[in-house]
Order: C-alpha cells, then structure tokens, then sequence
C-alpha cells in the first residue's frame, strides 16, 4: 500500500502543533520550519563529521568578527562625534563658560589623553616639588629657631 500526502501551499510559518498552559491559555506554537529545523540540525549532529564542520564554523564566525568589528565600532563612532558636533545647542559649560556639548566632549578628552600621556612626567615634577618644599621648611623652621632662641 502506497500513501501519498500532497499539501499545497505549505510554509515555514505554519503551526504545526501547539502547548497550552493548565489554563488552557497557548505557551507555544511549533511551526513546520520548526520540525525541518529540528530534524536537520539532529541528523547534522549525528554525523561524525559535525565537530570539524563546527569548530571551522566558528572559526569563521570569529575571524569575521575581528575583521569587521574595528569598522562597525569606527563609524559607531564617527557618526556620534558628528552627531555631537552638529549639535549647536548650550547644554554643558566648559573652563567655567557655557558651551555645547561638542566642546565639552573635546574639552574632556583632549584633558583625558593629555593626562594619560603626561602623568608620569607631572607626577615626577610634582615629586621633586615636594621634596623642594621639604627642603626648605626644613630650611624656614631652622631659621625661624634660631631667630628666635628656640
């Protein structure tokens, strides 16, 4: 006996079964693209073979991501920082005078890179500063005792 099934104008988008809750409310509907998925991707598995074709799909997937991610995340940004600059509103004070956004993001940054790039040098001018002073309050206090007869 042969049985022959014929549906027309079936789609991927069909539900083919439903859940319901103990209300009787639907949870989920499992569509035909569903069942075609589930049934490939278990025979795909199944295969010895899905191991390497996983790890060089993933493989893939991560030398694309390097690749692209550097451009995505430049014209994320150039688009803001033109966004920003566009805007000529009075929203942000900069050195104490009012200014746009735009200025107060340069303002910031430029303060931020220069800090990064000079930290070490202020921070040893400041360290020699320091014992400067040391030097001479030494100096101040020994004079001010011996003016005075302490």
């Amino acid at each position: 006996m042969d049985l022959k099934v014929e549906v027309l104008n079936a789609s991927l988008d069909d539900v083919v079964e439903k859940t319901f809750d103990e209300a009787g409310e639907e949870i989920t509907g499992t569509t035909l693209g569903d069942v075609v998925l589930a049934a490939l991707m278990d025979r795909l598995t199944k295969d010895p073979r899905w191991g390497n074709i996983a790890a060089r799909f993933a493989e893939a997937v991560d030398e694309y991501f390097k690749q692209a991610a550097p451009g995505v995340v430049q014209r994320l940004v150039e688009r803001e920082v033109t966004r920003q600059l566009g805007d000529d509103s009075q929203g942000a004070i900069t050195r104490g005078k009012p200014s746009t956004r735009a200025e107060a993001i340069v303002a910031t940054e430029v303060t931020a890179q220069l800090r990064t790039q000079f930290a070490p040098v202020v921070e040893y001018a400041l360290a020699s500063l320091n014992r400067e002073l040391q030097a001479l309050s030494i100096d101040a206090i020994t004079a001010f005792r011996q003016g005075t007869g302490r």
